[in-house]
């Protein structure tokens, strides 16, 4: 049976420090960042393609994900004169790391923040203290907290290496951050941002067609995920979105089209796994979740729960 492929759209749940493939989207998968950052010299092998962040509080604690429940991931980045500096002159700042990075793979993020937050006491010019504690916030539905950290992150960044020169999964995850907020034009700003890096782009394009369509840029959304999907057939969440964005314009035939192309894919298990909302709506903002659950129960309306915990009807 085909590896369900974790490289979702919309917001992810933690997962467990890995060096090996944690998913595979049909039968490919691409390298990608992962939502967490280390102090560890080398950057870990990974298949994973996530597109946003866990959710938390706002929208329901168990719901709002980058991609399945499941353990932590951790990003290794390779380690900067900064941190290097850093870790030399304080053994407590390293030690502090690992643990961190140990409570999120146990699935403790409430130990982990209160050491993330003690990595900033100790060294407050370190990103990735910030970066990470801001994630973990994010994951939790604490949309402006995280969004305080994760600019911080992005600050820090800038002054090291200039605005050209942010980590990509900074950009992104403030992105999420800011569409939780209902700051979607800041959101989408963020994520063309991230997705100048290589090795975020289609993840951070997915994520700006979820926004086009939030926001009513319907015509725009379906152009970009028609891209990422001509890129790569198999992206299963794109093919979804697609469907759902279709169906919102009002293209029926369209719509059934490429939902007939999704149920193939994988030997039938495209048509189980969207067969409901329930794999996208833990995800996706709340309008493009509507579309596709408007296609699945031909209708023109559908509700959806918003980033405040309310659902909310979108007519299409």
């Amino acid at each position: 049976m085909a590896k369900v492929a974790n490289r979702m759209c919309g917001i992810t749940p933690a997962r467990q420090p890995h060096n090996t493939p944690l998913s595979s989207k049909g039968c490919r998968t691409r390298p990608t960042k992962t939502p967490y950052r280390s102090l560890a010299t080398c950057r870990a092998p990974h298949n994973e393609r996530t597109v946003a962040i866990e959710g938390g509080e706002g929208r329901g604690c168990n719901r709002r994900s980058l991609v399945l429940t499941g353990p932590l991931a951790v990003w290794f980045m390779g380690t900067t004169p900064e941190i290097a500096s850093a870790a030399a002159r304080n053994k407590e700042l390293e030690k502090v790391f690992y643990d961190a990075m140990d409570a999120m793979g146990n699935a403790d993020p409430i130990k982990a923040e209160a050491l993330w937050t003690r990595a900033i006491e100790l060294a407050p010019e370190l990103s990735p203290s910030w970066s990470n504690r801001g994630t973990l916030k994010l994951q939790r539905g604490r949309w402006e907290e995280a969004a305080a950290d994760l600019q911080r992150a992005r600050e820090l960044e800038e002054a090291q290496v200039g605005q050209e020169g942010v980590n990509s999964l900074v950009l992104n995850n403030l992105g999420n951050c800011k569409g939780a907020l209902g700051d979607w034009d800041g959101a989408k700003a963020d994520y063309l941002a991230a997705a100048k890096d290589p090795s975020m782009e289609e993840v951070a394009r997915a994520n700006y067609a979820l926004a086009l369509f939030q926001t009513g840029d319907d015509k725009a959304a379906l152009k970009e995920a028609r891209q990422l999907v001509r890129r790569d057939p198999q992206f299963w969440d794109m093919r979804a979105a697609t469907t759902a964005f279709l169906w919102g314009l009002g293209d029926e035939a369209g719509a059934e089209n490429e939902w007939e192309k999704l149920k193939n894919l994988g030997g039938g298990l495209g048509a189980a796994l969207y067969d409901s909302t329930n794999r996208v709506k833990a995800r996706w903002p709340p309008r493009c979740t509507a579309a596709l659950e408007a296609f699945l129960a031909l209708e023109r309306s559908a509700k959806a729960l918003d980033y405040d915990g309310q659902m909310k009807e979108f007519r299409f």
